[in-house]
């Protein structure tokens, strides 16, 4: 019989990949990408 694959949600696998990131870093980090694309 096959089995179905069921992957992660890429939500799911950025939670955990982000878990030690607090919001306000984030939020920093967020902002410098955004300024950073919008020089490109």
């Amino acid at each position: 019989m096959n089995e179905i694959h069921n992957p992660a949600h890429p939500g799911e696998a950025l939670k955990e990949w982000l878990s030690d990131l607090t919001m306000t870093q984030a939020v920093k980090d967020l902002k410098n990408l955004r300024t950073a694309l919008l020089k490109f």
